[in-house]
């Protein structure tokens, strides 16, 4: 759009410069015919101030049309009365300088609309640049929450590990204080026999001294032998009884003594049960936590490659940034050479302009 708008104003100032240089030469022809000098001089600087609003409407700075307009007037001031060959040579020299202005002046303002396109497009990297750090910068947020829950969630998982593994434990610490009380029991049940057994001995000794006393008292008489064999076979009886008391306490005490063998095997065998309960829940425990280092790895390396890729993206955008920048500044040099040698160009046109006038002017006088 902006170089079609160009192009168009260029057009139209083209138009209006053919129609003032048309007008004009037609006007200093009638003139030069009907031999009116003064009305033709007087043509002329009216087309130079027609020429100067122009420039003015067109954005030419006022110091240039003012002196060109000096110009003219000092041009026109020279020419004689008769000599209308110079009026129209200063004419034309300020008729083509203002052209080549114009086109300069064209020239600039698409340089201008260059220079706003080159900007327009910077704005939009830097929107597209400040767009990318925002979905970095939200990717990293979601990473961080996703390894957040994960951690959570293993701190739960080894929570919850580890709760069972103390119940575990302290239920096997119950069991086994229960059969330590059942061997305390049957120990004391066991030294309780070991007691009557002693106490069965020590009647047995007292019956083996009654029976001795017996004896000695069947030496003393008849009558003491006949009572003492009564007293031997009563305690004979005693003693076949005490003896069986001691083969029951025997017994029973061999039977206390299995008792007391099968409770420290079953005491035994639920400790067994309960190192390999332990061993379990540290397995699942170690495996909770590999799960978790794993999650854990995965998530840094996402996070690693999303920063990685958005690294690169930044990067791109920073080059292309950069020669944007590069692009801009080479055309803000090239406006500012252009603005720079615009004064030695007019200054150039207007000499080279004035020799050339002043050359012709003085060989017509020669001749």
């Amino acid at each position: 759009m902006p170089s079609q708008l160009i192009i168009k104003n260029s057009k139209m100032s083209d138009m209006i410069f053919n129609i003032l240089t048309l007008s004009s030469l037609m006007s200093i022809c009638l003139c030069i015919a009907q031999v009116q000098i003064i009305r033709a001089l007087q043509a002329i600087r009216g087309h130079v101030a027609a020429l100067e609003v122009l420039l003015t409407e067109s954005n030419v700075t006022k110091n240039v049309t003012s002196l060109y307009h000096h110009v003219c007037e000092l041009d026109i001031g020279m020419a004689d009365s008769g000599d209308v060959f110079m009026a129209v040579q200063s004419f034309f020299m300020v008729l083509g300088v203002c052209y080549s202005l114009r086109c300069f002046q064209l020239d600039l303002k698409a340089i201008k609309a260059e220079k706003a396109e080159i900007l327009a497009e910077l704005m939009d990297t830097k929107d597209k640049l400040a767009e990318a750090r925002r979905e970095i910068l939200n990717e990293r947020m979601a990473a961080k929450n996703k390894e957040t829950k994960a951690r959570d969630n293993f701190l739960a998982d080894l929570i919850e590990v580890k709760d069972k593994e103390a119940n575990a434990h302290f239920g096997l610490l119950d069991e086994l204080r229960e059969f330590e009380d059942k061997e305390a029991k049957a120990r004391l049940e066991i030294q309780d026999l070991k007691n009557q057994i002693k106490e069965i001995k020590a009647e047995n000794e007292n019956v083996k001294d009654k029976l001795s006393l017996a004896e000695i008292r069947v030496t003393e008489g008849t009558k003491a032998v006949e009572r003492s064999e009564e007293h031997v076979k009563e305690y004979q009886a005693a003693a076949a009884k005490a003896e069986e008391r001691i083969s029951e306490s025997q017994v029973a005490a061999a039977k206390a003594e299995v008792r007391a063998n099968d409770y420290q095997a079953a005491a035994t065998m639920a400790t067994i049960k309960a190192d390999e309960r332990i061993s379990e829940y540290q397995v699942a425990a170690a495996k909770a936590e590999a799960r978790a280092d794993k999650s854990a790895a995965d998530a840094e390396d996402r996070v690693s490659n999303q920063t990685k890729l958005a690294f690169d993206l930044s990067e791109v955008v920073k080059v292309q940034v950069e020669q944007t920048l590069a692009e801009s500044v080479a055309v803000k040099k090239l406006v500012e050479q252009m603005t720079e040698r615009l004064p030695r160009i007019e200054t150039e046109a207007f000499r080279r302009g004035r020799e050339a006038g002043l050359a012709e002017a003085r060989q017509p006088a020669k001749k």
